[in-house]
């Protein structure tokens, strides 16, 4: 490796980062940045780089999963790698899905953290061998998932966007009452879910169940506008 991989360190207790920089590989690796809360490592990357932030969740004032998606959301450029004591699969397929390409917990002693700095640099994953990697796979299924509605739901007009949001979290609705409530008859209704159906290529009744994501999308693009 022709050059050092620069990392920043975001974590709330000094001791833990302290262990963290004891194991490092120092020809490999350098530490250029070290923060205690979310606003600190905010306020660090708008004027520093790092290749890889490895970053505690658990911060104060700005946590790590909100500081995930700020970084996201800004687009600032790191590849980050999560070092937490928080093993919850709903947190990790959360991280995972907002960016993060690798997850260690704390209690794992199984792991190098200098193959996972590497790993992360290089844009591979990089997970604790207690993490379960069927999560991983759950999580990249509901990417998927929600990228193809997203896209699709490009192609629905305004009304099946309505008629979408209106179904509510289930195909057991009241065809009559949605209808009403949306100042058109019974059988236009059908018309639509039939389009919506077809433009989602979803084929059957048990498939609808799909567009529960589509009327999280639809209601989110309603309230951005």
């Amino acid at each position: 490796m022709s050059k050092r991989i620069r990392i920043h360190i975001a974590e709330d207790h000094p001791l833990v980062k302290d262990g963290i920089v004891s194991l490092l590989d120092k020809v490999q690796i350098e530490v250029v940045g070290f923060t205690q809360n979310g606003m600190e490592t905010i306020k660090w990357f708008e004027n520093n780089q790092a290749d890889v932030l490895i970053l505690d969740l658990s911060l104060p004032i700005i946590n790590g999963t909100d500081l995930l998606k700020y970084f996201k959301e800004n687009d600032i450029s790191t590849n980050v790698l999560i070092h937490t004591a928080d093993g919850n699969s709903g947190v990790i397929k959360e991280v995972y899905k907002i960016g993060a390409l690798g997850y260690i917990l704390k209690d794992d002693n199984k792991y190098d953290i200098n193959e996972a700095i590497i790993n992360v640099y290089n844009g591979k994953f990089f997970f604790s061998e207690g993490i379960d990697k069927t999560l991983i796979q759950e999580a990249q299924d509901e990417i998927f998932e929600e990228n193809y509605v997203n896209e699709a739901l490009n192609d629905l007009s305004k009304r099946q966007k309505e008629v979408l949001e209106i179904i509510g979290d289930s195909y057991d609705y009241n065809g009559k009452i949605i209808s009403t409530d949306l100042g058109i008859s019974p059988s236009t209704l059908r018309d639509h879910i039939r389009n919506i159906k077809k433009k989602l290529n979803i084929d059957t009744k048990a498939k609808f169940q799909f567009i529960k994501i589509a009327i999280n999308f639809a209601k989110g693009e309603k309230n951005q506008q």
